[in-house]
């Protein structure tokens, strides 16, 4: 079950993106630690302990479909690719890199801590690729 303790780890290098996302995920429950790119989160060694993951599209690009071995995260941890692109390419990108949802920017606070909820309690499998909320 999804409790304080679950941890979420954004990536995102748009601070004020990172810094919304991450108000409204611990006023939801979540510990959350937010980092700009895979060399501070890889320094810093956090995605191995995450609950999930929530990844710019942008920034997983660079490592396509190798995201979930970058991150040394299993198929059973939640990753999230969000982007501002919300084209069959990126989609695509987002089912390679193992995604379990895509979130077209802009998307609701309340939509992306419902969804990682429901994901943490396997609501959804974390392997199949959810459409992005309406």
């Amino acid at each position: 079950m999804a409790t304080t303790q679950s941890s979420v780890v954004l990536l995102e290098n748009d601070p004020s993106l990172s810094l919304a996302m991450e108000r409204v995920l611990r006023a939801s429950g979540f510990h959350t630690r937010a980092f700009k790119d895979f060399d501070e989160l890889a320094q810093a060694g956090a995605a191995r302990d995450a609950a999930c993951l929530v990844v710019d599209a942008s920034l997983a690009t660079e490592h396509g479909s190798a995201v979930r071995e970058h991150l040394h995260i299993g198929p059973r941890t939640p990753l999230i690719i969000i982007s501002g692109y919300d084209e069959p390419q990126t989609h695509a990108m987002a089912t390679a890199a193992g995604a379990s949802v895509f979130f077209a920017k802009p998307f609701t606070g309340r939509a992306l801590a419902e969804t990682i909820h429901r994901l943490l309690l396997h609501e959804t499998p974390a392997t199949a690729p959810v459409p992005s909320p309406a």
